[in-house]
């Protein structure tokens, strides 16, 4: 029996077990987790804040630690369920862009920790609350790092924290890791752009990005390519982040990733389990729905 077969198995006994997770988990026909991206003809304003009449027309997916979502191996590890940690992302695409609508419950939002400060060269962004984005354009769904130059020029790893253009700095693997062959950078009208707000009160925070099709492997209706996403969970500020050449992971409670393919809700993966695409689930971008002749969304 191989793996992926065994692990279909796996997910239809524990959404047997679970049906709440069954109505709202997809998988794909080799058992990997799947969400399926609408196209839309009305783009979302990327500003940090999810306007429900931006997002209806979006597929979502929640994610906690209990019922879909697995640990990654950095941080303290400390949960405390639901209310501490969770969120909702959504999807839909059109002709250009991939969007992404990010909703978090978090007790406390932390974006400070290390400031502008880089750390052997490249930000750590993934020490705050952040989003952490994975793509794999090819599906090539390899074993090796989706950071290795190869992979980045139809995919890779971002990282975005309170601003994708001020504080912290983005972690964009291929800006950092890539051949730099294709164009990168941030703003409004390049070709990726994020937005974050939070609620100072609650510490529940949003985020919205938005992907250009190209550098994600080019995807049109009807063609899916792997995909992850995790969220990072940081609940305290140190003051010793902003001394030259400290560096604690500490500072991170929890990675909280949707899937890691193999494991089961509520594991914690092993070290750098969440950079191997052959783990990742998918994303499959549907056709345009019509009636009649006329296109609906």
């Amino acid at each position: 029996m191989n793996i992926r077969f065994a692990t279909v198995l796996l997910v239809a006994y524990t959404f047997a077990l679970n049906p709440q997770s069954s109505m709202s988990q997809k998988v794909d026909e080799d058992g990997a987790q799947l969400i399926e991206a609408p196209f839309t003809y009305s783009p979302p304003t990327i500003d940090g804040v999810i306007h429900e009449n931006e997002w209806s027309g979006a597929e979502s997916n929640t994610v906690d630690f209990v019922d879909l979502g697995v640990a990654g191996n950095g941080g303290s590890q400390e949960i405390d369920g639901p209310d501490d940690f969770s969120y909702t992302f959504s999807v839909m695409y059109d002709d250009t862009f991939l969007y992404i609508a990010v909703d978090v419950t978090d007790d406390v939002y932390i974006s400070t920790n290390y400031g502008q400060r880089l750390q052997w060269d490249m930000p750590v962004t993934w020490l705050n609350d952040s989003v952490e984005y994975f793509f794999d354009g090819d599906m090539n769904r390899t074993i090796e790092s989706s950071r290795n130059p190869t992979e980045s020029e139809t995919g890779g790893q971002w990282i975005f924290g309170a601003e994708a253009d001020d504080s912290p700095l983005p972690f964009v693997t291929a800006e950092l890791m890539g051949g730099l062959s294709r164009p990168y950078g941030t703003g409004a009208d390049a070709v990726w752009y994020a937005q974050t707000t939070a609620d100072e009160t609650t510490g529940n925070w949003q985020q919205e990005a938005r992907f250009q099709l190209d550098i994600i492997g080019s995807p049109s209706a009807g063609s899916s390519i792997g995909f992850n996403i995790g969220l990072d969970d940081a609940d305290s500020f140190d003051e010793l982040t902003l001394d030259e050449g400290y560096y604690d992971d500490n500072n991170r409670d929890i990675q909280l990733y949707w899937t890691v393919f193999s494991y089961s809700a509520g594991e914690f993966s092993q070290e750098s389990a969440h950079e191997i695409e052959e783990l990742w689930g998918t994303m499959r971008f549907l056709e345009p729905a019509s009636i009649g002749g006329w296109s609906i969304y």
